[in-house]
């Protein structure tokens, strides 16, 4: 988990360089987030939209995109989907506060 939180702006987060880092295997993973509810990237997407949502609100980034690809998102129109899904506001609506 602390990997995954200090990699949050790589694409590349995969549960194989998860299970790499943490010197475990893929299955292992898994198991261990399973018994949290959910899965690897479950966990690491929910941490990006924590994350992006946070340098919304305060102020640490100029625009959606710029939150958006700082945490680990390439295409703009998921992430917005993403964000309003999870919090019930758009990135745009945080950012304007």
């Amino acid at each position: 988990m602390r990997f995954a939180r200090a990699n949050l702006d790589s694409v590349d987060l995969t549960p194989d360089k998860l299970a790499t880092a943490g010197a475990i295997s893929v299955r292992t993973l898994n198991r261990m987030f399973g018994g949290l509810g959910t899965t690897p990237m479950r966990w690491v997407w929910s941490q990006r939209l924590e994350a992006s949502r946070t340098s919304l609100a305060q102020g640490q980034v100029t625009s959606v995109t710029e939150a958006a690809f700082a945490h680990g998102f390439s295409e703009l129109a998921h992430f917005s989907r993403s964000f309003k899904k999870a919090f019930g506001v758009t990135p745009h609506e945080i950012l304007r506060k």
